[in-house]
């Protein structure tokens, strides 16, 4: 048996142990299921590249509780290559360049005050004696961790309740809070042209705004070891200020949306597109291959599978990344890419909620539009959300499609809160992490600031915001709603709640 058929065997396994161990009711299906599939095979985890150093450990697969561009009009993290919102340093590649000026990233002027521009730490004791390990203790309980190649590893403990995560976010201030509500490019934070290392710049900008997580786009990748050291130098920093790790966040599709495998100079393998893959089998040997590079080079999130139904043949800007027309198959497909991605503990993000495949227009550079009505998305374009029943999206991904028909507006569904939390959160029970998507489209450049579009998408139900053109001002409007009571530290604290559990997965052993 190939190691293929064998990840493939093994997947199957953990759906009827999900079901064994969240589905009481069906303990003795699982039994019986479990017998049947142990008879004919054997059950273990696919052989990693003989070669790797970096290999998952055998307990490294979990299920989920779940370019910005330079230019204005940059688009979406699935298409196209970044430049930076404004071109104004020139000459280097190094985010440490003395000439470069900061017109994205942190103003001169701190926006927090000096008490708060210091060592951040969220747990309620700290320890830990060089810049590659933290220690922080929490009762009697210690956990410590060290970064390898961008992941944390070590002796990590996840929560039995929430009391551990409450206590966390209970140590933050709200500088701190309002800054994990971002994923920004490296560009982005430092206001430097192009970032291809982490440097004193990146360090102090990170400092200054712990955000969540950096997305990195085709032009921050050179080589592998150039990668690693970017990503490894990042998280490590991070680990040490926070005791958090970042998400460190790529798309990375497999066929014309691939940073990594576009590159000759990483020498892996581009699976195809989506539409291509046909088969369970294929589309977890697709997310196997993708997770296995991008474990190694240090990445723990993709913006990957994209999950949108292709019922409009016309549509482009989605075309052949969609695993097909059909839902079920849509649903069944992805969910084997994110079983392969989740074999080497990458997180996963389902995209474009609540389907973009019915579109015509491109949401990058203006409104796109889906007439369908409510019932004909529940027949299709939904169904590989409700169909997530082993729960293998970590994140999901919400569009800026404007359903006339469902809202009687134009209102980009990323700002809708009968989209974001009654359809998604409530209707559909996703527990996990809710992001927009880039905030730099002409959707939602069009018609909105940095800041309002922050804070509506936050209203919305978005836990978090990806990619704002203008991260200082979407940060000072997020931070001026939880000042000022605009935001309720309840509906704060669910979203900070969310994404720290998910930061918790990273740092299992």
């Amino acid at each position: 048996m190939n190691s293929t058929a064998k990840c493939y065997d093994e997947c199957m396994f953990k759906r009827s142990e999900y079901l064994y161990k969240k589905i009481k009711p069906a303990r003795l299906f699982w039994a019986l299921s479990c017998a049947l599939l142990l008879s004919g095979c054997t059950v273990k985890k696919a052989v990693p590249d003989a070669g790797s150093t970096d290999a998952p450990n055998e307990d490294s697969a979990f299920s989920a509780d779940v370019d910005p561009g330079k230019a204005s009009e940059q688009s979406d993290p699935s298409d196209e290559s970044p430049a930076s919102d404004t071109q104004s340093a020139t000459g280097s590649a190094e985010d440490g360049n003395a000439n470069s000026t900061e017109n994205n990233g942190p103003d001169n002027d701190d926006l927090m005050d000096e008490n708060n521009d210091q060592d951040i730490e969220f747990a309620n004791e700290d320890g830990g004696d060089d810049s590659n390990a933290s220690e922080s203790k929490t009762d009697d309980k210690a956990t410590v961790y060290s970064t390898e190649n961008g992941f944390v590893s070590g002796v990590v403990t996840e929560p039995d309740d929430d009391t551990e995560i409450l206590q966390m976010i209970a140590s933050m201030t709200d500088e701190q809070k309002a800054a994990q509500l971002f994923i920004i490019t490296p560009e982005a934070l430092t206001g430097v042209d192009n970032v291809t290392q982490t440097g004193d710049m990146t360090k102090a900008a990170l400092t200054k705004y712990p955000v969540s997580g950096l997305i990195y786009f085709a032009t921050n990748l050179e080589t592998p070891e150039q990668t690693k050291d970017m990503l490894t130098g990042a998280q490590s920093y991070m680990i040490e200020q926070t005791h958090l790790p970042l998400f460190l966040c790529v798309d990375e599709e497999g066929g014309r949306v691939a940073r990594v495998a576009d590159n000759p100079a990483f020498g892996v393998t581009n699976p195809g597109p989506a539409i291509d893959l046909g088969t369970p089998q294929n589309a977890l040997a697709a997310g196997d291959t993708i997770g296995s590079y991008l474990y190694d080079l240090g990445f723990n999130t993709d913006f990957a599978p994209d999950t949108d139904v292709l019922t409009n043949p016309s549509n482009e800007v989605i075309g052949n990344r969609s695993f097909g027309n059909d839902g079920e198959t849509v649903a069944n497909l992805a969910s084997m890419f994110a079983d392969g991605l989740h074999q080497h503990r990458i997180l996963t993000c389902y995209k474009h909620f609540p389907g973009h495949g019915d579109t015509t227009a491109d949401s990058h550079t203006g409104t796109a539009v889906s007439g369908k009505v409510l019932a004909q998305l529940w027949e299709n374009e939904l169904v590989p959300y409700f169909r997530d029943y082993h729960g293998n999206a970590d994140f999901i991904m919400v569009g800026h499609i404007s359903l006339p028909n469902v809202l009687a507006d134009n209102t980009p569904a990323t700002l809708s809160e009968t989209i974001v939390d009654g359809l998604l959160r409530k209707e559909l029970g996703y527990g996990g992490i809710i992001i927009t998507d880039s905030m730099q489209m002409g959707a939602i450049t069009d018609h909105y600031d940095s800041a309002q579009a922050a804070l509506k998408a936050f209203q919305a139900g978005c836990d978090m915001i990806l990619m704002p053109k203008d991260f200082p001002a979407a940060y000072e409007g997020i931070l001026a709603a939880i000042k000022d009571g605009t935001i309720p530290k309840e509906r704060l604290e669910a979203s900070l709640e969310r994404i720290l559990r998910v930061k918790y997965k990273i740092m299992q052993p």
